[in-house]
């Protein structure tokens, strides 16, 4: 299903490409996220635990990985036509190399909770909303000025 979310989200994103402003879109999917983080942090204080507690802002989170990095990808690559071959190889090195260094951080919290996990989504999905706001929104406002 989580699989099923990132190909539609994608396909979304797609569709909302030139109708859409592409900062709305992915402002929208990143707020998404932060709360499908947020419920999946809350739902650790379920008790009993709760399986559609989880797998529903689990969903959430996972879905809009297809709309926010096709979205980042293309915002990205927007200012580097003469090198777009060398920035599309750092983006995608950037995130493997994030990825490869904080997954083992989940795996250090043991197999029987998902704690560790839902706290490392609710790390990543907090920063991307701080560095939404913090460069894309005002680098928005300046070309708006």
């Amino acid at each position: 299903m989580n699989g099923f979310g990132i190909v539609l989200m994608s396909q979304l994103a797609g569709f909302l490409a030139g109708r859409v402003d592409a900062r709305k879109i992915m402002r929208t999917g990143i707020i998404i996220a932060a709360i499908g983080s947020i419920a999946l942090f809350a739902s650790l204080l379920l008790e009993p635990p709760r399986l559609v507690a989880v797998m529903i802002p689990l969903f959430l989170v996972v879905s809009m990985v297809g709309l926010v990095n096709s979205t980042a990808f293309s915002l990205a690559m927007q200012s580097q036509a003469k090198v777009a071959g060398s920035a599309s190889a750092i983006l995608g090195f950037g995130m493997n190399t994030i990825g490869a260094l904080l997954s083992p951080l989940v795996g250090l919290g043991g197999s029987h909770t998902y704690f560790p996990m839902a706290l490392m989504i609710l790390f990543c999905d907090s920063s991307a909303l701080v560095i939404y706001s913090v460069f894309i929104r005002k680098k928005a406002l300046k070309i708006a000025k």
